[in-house]
């Protein structure tokens, strides 16, 4: 598979570097550049009912949500967020 280019919106950064958890960061910033070789890995989750399409991970307690756009081969996370309690 071509590699993507993975982009972090100016809120998805924000959120990142905000509201996750210092010991968290560096694998949740792993697992989002890992999206550039796979932009939609196993137990990743579409989205319903969003246009256009979009697509969340899990990493730990934190849910990465981000679009895929295969005609520019790019990732772009759009939100950070860490999981609710009842979730």
């Amino acid at each position: 598979m071509a590699n993507y280019t993975v982009y972090i919106t100016n809120r998805g950064a924000k959120e990142l570097s905000k509201n996750v958890d210092l010991q968290d960061k560096d694998r949740v910033k792993s697992k989002i550049l890992e999206l550039a070789q796979e932009p939609r890995p196993h137990g990743s989750r579409k989205i319903q009912n969003v246009t256009p399409t979009l697509y969340r991970i899990r990493v730990g307690d934190y849910g990465v949500f981000y679009r895929v756009r295969d005609g520019d081969q790019a990732v772009v996370v759009t939100l950070v967020r860490r999981r609710a309690e009842t979730t």
